[in-house]
């Protein structure tokens, strides 16, 4: 349906980066991060409400810290650009493909990329944050539900765990062998990630990243996982896939 290594300028999407960087981007370099942009770059921007697309088109005004696909950056608001690419090739909006094709064949019944699919629940999780050494309640950051396939996503712990098993191969029929290969086999090193890593946990001895997924070196075990945060909110996901284990 889509080419993992065609240009991001094959497809009709606004992300547009310094020097023309889209015409040699590919969508590999999407989804591994390595577009040259800043970590988290223009983050303020989304949060203080501009939309995504406008803030696609703002990239090009950076100063790019490596060149395309030379160097790794978490940047969510040109992750997201895949969702325009998903609305090209398949005719449907992000929303209603993962619906269709992720929460509904895996019975995800809690799971949503939306606000109004977070709250609808009387027990959704309420968001809290530190301050003055004690944790406080917090107000949710509506506008990463702008950018839902870098994060937007909410769910039960129970569907989290449906989720991590079809990403162990556990869901064939769901996601595809050939499909979890790819998207766990690292493209780019992150030696900052393994640094910070290695320093909290004395097991980890690497850490690379593949296609919205981590993976790290635990002892010679290849664990793949994610972690990440809004405003009140943590979450983590990491496995095993060798032995079907996972949190």
């Amino acid at each position: 349906t889509l080419s993992l290594d065609k240009p991001v300028s094959t497809y009709h999407t606004t992300l547009r980066l310094p020097g023309f960087g889209e015409r040699k981007a590919t969508v590999r370099d999407l989804l591994a991060h390595r577009l040259g942009l800043v970590s988290n770059a223009y983050d303020n921007k989304l949060e203080g409400g501009e939309l995504p697309e406008t803030i696609r088109g703002m990239f090009s005004d950076l100063k790019l810290m490596c060149p395309v696909a030379e160097c790794h950056g978490y940047q969510n608001v040109a992750f997201d650009t895949i969702t325009e690419i998903f609305q090209e090739t398949t005719g449907m909006d992000y929303a209603t493909l993962v619906q269709q094709r992720v929460f509904n064949p895996l019975g995800m019944s809690t799971a949503s990329v939306t606000y109004e699919g977070l709250v609808r629940s009387s027990d959704y999780a309420k968001p809290y944050s530190w301050r003055g050494g004690k944790l406080s309640p917090d107000r949710i950051t509506m506008p990463y539900f702008r950018v839902a396939a870098a994060g937007g996503v909410s769910s039960s712990i129970e569907d989290l765990a449906r989720y991590m098993q079809a990403q162990m191969g556990l869901r064939p029929s769901v996601f595809d062998s050939q499909a979890l290969r790819i998207s766990h086999e690292p493209v780019v090193e992150t030696a900052r990630e393994a640094r910070g890593m290695g320093r909290r946990f004395e097991r980890i001895h690497d850490a690379e990243y593949a296609l919205g997924w981590r993976v790290y070196d635990y002892e010679g075990h290849r664990v793949v996982g994610h972690r990440g945060a809004v405003r009140g909110y943590r979450a983590l996901i990491m496995f095993d896939p060798r032995l079907n284990t996972g949190v």
